[in-house]
């Protein structure tokens, strides 16, 4: 019943069409995992176990998000008391553990609020709302135990915006590699991620704003259980800055960098609601002054276990192996093991 109100939400707020606009999917920082596991939107070394399906339903809304190009300064503008914008996204996410140590994910992105109140022109805003970005995603861990590992992660942004002018006209899908390292300290957790994004920009469209190009992307998570209640409390840092230059718009302006502080508790073995706070740290391309996030995660196990894998025997419950349970969402089912062997 809960995963057929998941896809009945879905449904009903985020027409599937493409969107007209001039901002496109390389302004939306915040992109929760399709695994749901340990972090937000930080990845984790760890992978969802086979035949587990995870669910994730997300929302946020982000103020002073949208970019500027005029030859004014963007802080005074965005200070002044006539101007504000509003821009909410809904994140739907799919993930499923094809094998030990290897999982797949899809992620969908839709615009579904926008509102801008100004007196001056600003040159970035969505026309319609509605289907922005789909990612497909691919996790395979190299190594790792209960104390965290390493491990490489494959993605594909398809843009599904029209006129995208940060993109470009026909241009191809965004290519990007990532390494995911994570270690536990008794009941803590910290993530790190660093990659590279490959772009393939198309023709541009409008006079004075080039297509973006190339870039480094990072960040770090932290992350303490609260045993008794269930419960992770969650600090995150995003960040990214380019590797190519591009002309009229100066590096820092191509740049963000967002930290987030959340909530994560699991309900249960098979859902666990988030909801948190951010804000920018250094403004750049779509840092906000400050956004909201509600968001839940649903897993299932959809196929039978192999009869011949055997069960790992009863461990002593320590300080550390309760962190661990808890760390991981819930979502993997009964025999979670993921210890080299």
């Amino acid at each position: 019943m809960q995963l057929k109100k998941i896809i009945i939400i879905f449904a009903v707020f985020t027409p599937m069409t493409a969107i007209a606009n001039v901002v496109g999917n390389d302004f939306q920082n915040f992109n929760p995992t399709y695994s749901g596991l340990d972090f937000i939107s930080v990845h984790s070394s760890e992978t969802l176990d086979p035949c587990i399906l995870n669910f994730g339903l997300f929302y946020n809304q982000a103020y002073n998000s949208l970019p500027f190009f005029e030859s004014i300064d963007v802080d005074d503008l965005r200070n002044r008391s006539n101007y504000s914008d509003v821009v909410g996204g809904l994140d739907f996410n799919i993930g499923y553990g094809l094998s030990r140590n290897w999982d797949f994910g899809v992620n969908i992105q839709s615009v579904v609020h926008q509102d801008v109140k100004s007196s001056e022109l600003i040159s970035g805003s969505f026309k319609e709302k509605g289907l922005s970005e789909v990612r497909l995603n691919t996790k395979y861990r190299f190594s790792g135990d209960a104390r965290g590992g390493l491990a490489m992660i494959l993605s594909a942004n398809f843009n599904m915006v029209e006129n995208n002018i940060f993109t470009g006209e026909d241009s191809g899908p965004t290519f990007n590699f990532e390494l995911a390292y994570d270690k536990t300290f008794g009941r803590t957790n910290w993530g790190l991620n660093v990659g590279h994004r490959w772009r393939d920009p198309g023709r541009q469209i409008e006079s004075g704003i080039p297509p973006m190009k190339n870039s480094m992307i990072y960040s770090t998570a932290l992350s303490y259980l609260f045993e008794n209640l269930d419960t992770k409390l969650v600090w995150e840092l995003l960040g990214s800055f380019p590797t190519q230059d591009v002309e009229n718009i100066s590096k820092k302006a191509r740049s963000n960098l967002e930290t987030l502080l959340a909530l994560k508790y699991d309900s249960s073995s098979r859902v666990s609601w988030v909801g948190g706070l951010g804000t920018e740290v250094q403004s750049g391309t779509a840092t906000p002054d400050w956004r909201f996030f509600v968001g839940l995660n649903y897993g299932i196990e959809c196929c039978d276990r192999s009869p011949d894998r055997p069960r790992p025997e009863p461990q002593p419950i320590t300080e550390h192996s309760h962190y661990h349970e808890h760390s991981h969402n819930h979502t993997h089912g009964e025999d979670h093991d993921h210890d080299d062997e």
